[in-house]
């Protein structure tokens, strides 16, 4: 599909055509192990190897201020790479590639895990480690034991009259308790209660002497962990709420009985939750869990409460708290996973952190791939089309059958013309060489050349030095240069091999993605854009005028 430029690419393009799509063979990528756990807007973990593409997912956004958001998960690449592990002082540990990034309280640095210090303090949401929430028997009878103590009534009457009955306004609590009666054998019978003072009610009951037994030994309170998480999950869905005091989020479950608060209590100390007694007129009302926004996700995500309506929407929140790493070690090679946002982040174990570069794909990035449909795209007339803007369709993994394809499908529509631009130019010089007649008439062939240094411990492309080498050797063809995200640079070279290609134009930008790549001081860019100009054309991006501006100040 053709689509109209937009975003911080480049103003002279009108398009961006990718009929070659996904992970990107260069693996400009930052990994983590597949077991980290993500947070997602309700406020359960899941496993990052179980994400997938539309998943939404909690993230934060850096401005106008840093507060937490809801992105979408655009992509999703497995890789193997160099791994660490990351512990910090809250007892939270990290698995992740060498070179991933953490987002730091440093004027919102992202920092690589190689390059972290001890005294770093990075972005949390978490107190304690996360936990992956787990739904076995003693959950089942704890959360039945909660929501019953709450909201049921089980009594036997005289004349052998036994009655279990469970009436709410949120079906998906009633849903939750039927089926984990049904998985202990108890049938029970649906219907609609009639309330005068509340909204119409579902409500399960059953009448069975047998089944009042059953569910009275189920519901027996038990001094156990996983009881201990289904009873506060169970006794929130019936009395629980969250509310702000004193400037701060808290959980509040509200019950009269002191047998009640009692069971709330011994689960809560069961679980580390600190707690206060709510009192109205000296007389108890129910009880307070602590802790703010991050102890509210942990109650949330371990007691997983069936009523949605209920979980606290975590959304626009400030992110203050920061952790400081307190061991990081080195370890083998390994398998990792990674994600791309559409915030450019995620949270990961509790911690913020970066994902993929290239946050701007909207697709599913998936296994490379030629995508077959796109060869039938209507590619118009006058346009410039940045042809493969997302992954570079002239990596050595990219089959000459798809390239020659995509070329041919240029061919047919001679009035525009297309910006093929690699950091593998070396590509370039083999189609010109044995495939000349199907390279369109109007075509600028580019490359990206951040610096003259070494970068290889930042991409799996080729290096810089080979790029020059191999575009100073196009001839007679319209050329370009994109330098971006500038890095620090030796002046001399750099204008050096940039005048060896002879460019058209040259394009110069900075990282506007906050990655802490090594920059250079803006004197150093004002003259290597001054030497430019005397023999090309220079156009300057406007995230450049970053780096400018912090020269302007010093």
């Amino acid at each position: 599909m053709l689509n109209k430029q937009k975003g911080n690419m480049y103003p002279w393009v009108t398009h961006t055509w990718n009929p070659i799509k996904g992970r990107c063979p260069h693996e400009c990528s930052y990994c983590v192990d597949g077991n980290t756990l993500i947070l997602t807007p309700d406020l359960m973990w899941k496993k990052i190897k179980d994400i997938k593409i539309g998943d939404e997912i909690i993230s934060v956004s850096l401005k106008p201020r840093l507060h937490v958001t809801v992105s979408k998960v655009t992509g999703k690449i497995k890789v193997r790479k160099q791994r660490c592990r990351i512990t910090f002082e809250n007892g939270i540990s990290i698995v992740c590639s060498t070179d991933h990034k953490f987002l730091t309280n440093d004027h919102h640095r992202w920092i690589e895990a190689r390059n972290l210090r001890l005294n770093s303090k990075l972005y949390s949401l978490m107190l304690k480690p996360p936990e992956l929430f787990i739904e076995n028997e003693k959950y089942k009878k704890g959360w039945l034991a909660g929501v019953i103590d709450g909201d049921g009534t089980l009594k036997h009457y005289k004349y052998n009259v036994w009655q279990f009955r469970l009436a709410m306004i949120d079906k998906e609590a009633i849903d939750r308790a039927e089926n984990y009666l049904k998985f202990f054998g108890i049938e029970t019978h649906r219907f609609i209660m009639k309330n005068g003072t509340h909204k119409s009610l579902y409500a399960i009951r059953t009448s069975k002497q047998d089944n009042y037994h059953k569910i009275k030994e189920l519901i027996k309170f038990r001094d156990d962990m996983d009881f201990s998480r289904g009873y506060l999950g169970g006794i929130f869905d019936a009395e629980g709420c969250t509310l702000k005091h004193n400037k701060t989020k808290i959980i509040r479950i509200y019950n009269k009985n002191d047998e009640i608060i009692n069971k709330i209590i011994r689960s809560c100390n069961k679980l580390g939750f600190k707690t206060s007694i709510i009192r109205e007129y000296d007389k108890i009302r129910g009880v307070g869990i602590l802790g703010g926004w991050k102890e509210i996700i942990r109650f949330i995500s371990i007691t997983n409460p069936a009523i949605k309506r209920k979980r606290p929407n975590l959304q626009f929140s400030r992110l203050k708290s920061v952790i400081k790493p307190i061991k990081i070690e080195l370890l083998s090679e390994g398998e990792l996973y990674d994600i791309e946002t559409t915030s450019g982040n995620f949270i990961a174990n509790g911690i913020v952190v970066h994902n993929c570069y290239m946050k701007s794909v909207k697709w599913d990035i998936g296994e490379l791939r030629l995508e077959e449909k796109c060869l039938n795209d209507n590619l118009g007339i006058g346009n410039i089309i940045f042809v493969g803007s997302s992954t570079d369709m002239w990596a050595d993994e990219v089959p000459d059958e798809w390239i020659l394809k995509v070329l041919q499908h240029c061919l047919k529509y001679p009035h525009n013309t297309y910006l093929f631009q690699s950091k593998n130019p070396k590509r370039f010089l083999d189609f010109l060489s044995y495939y000349e007649d199907f390279i369109p008439h109007k075509v600028i062939w580019g490359t990206t050349i951040e610096t003259n240094r070494d970068i290889q411990n930042i991409t799996k492309a080729p290096s810089t030095f080979q790029r020059y080498s191999m575009m100073a050797r196009i001839k007679g063809r319209r050329t370009m240069v994109s330098i971006e995200p500038i890095m620090d640079f030796d002046l001399d070279i750099m204008v050096e091999w940039i005048y060896a290609i002879q460019p058209k134009f040259v394009s110069i930008g900075a990282d506007s993605k906050r990655n802490n790549l090594p920059e250079p001081p803006a004197w150093k860019v004002e003259k290597l854009i001054g030497k430019l100009n005397e023999f090309t054309e220079v156009k300057v991006k406007k995230n450049l005028n970053r780096i400018l501006q912090e020269g302007d100040k010093k």
